[in-house]
């Protein structure tokens, strides 16, 4: 299970290779946040297989606010939109071949 806090990468549904911070976690479920597209208000249920955990941490006082959330992103060098699934700046680097 997800823990609250826990940047995580979705891996599948509209919002695939978007990076979301873990709000809540009950029920099997984890309910995520970016701020942006989901609010803190209104967080996205999304079960946890269809995440991809990092080792990234957003402490709980870093999410007060959307606002707050967004730039916690930010701040970690990881914007939660389609710039973030750019090589240089994604989470799960690609294996080059040594030839």
């Amino acid at each position: 299970m997800r823990e609250v806090g826990q940047v995580v990468l979705s891996l599948s549904g509209h919002d695939k290779d978007r990076l979301y911070v873990v709000v809540k976690a009950e029920d099997g479920f984890c309910y995520i946040a970016d701020g942006r597209r989901r609010r803190l208000g209104a967080p996205k249920k999304k079960n946890p297989r269809h995440l991809r955990a990092t080792a990234l941490y957003i402490r709980p006082d870093r999410m007060e606010s959307d606002k707050a959330l967004r730039r916690a992103l930010v701040m970690l060098g990881q914007e939660a939109d389609p710039a973030s699934t750019r090589e240089e700046s994604c989470l799960c680097q690609k294996k080059t071949s040594s030839r």
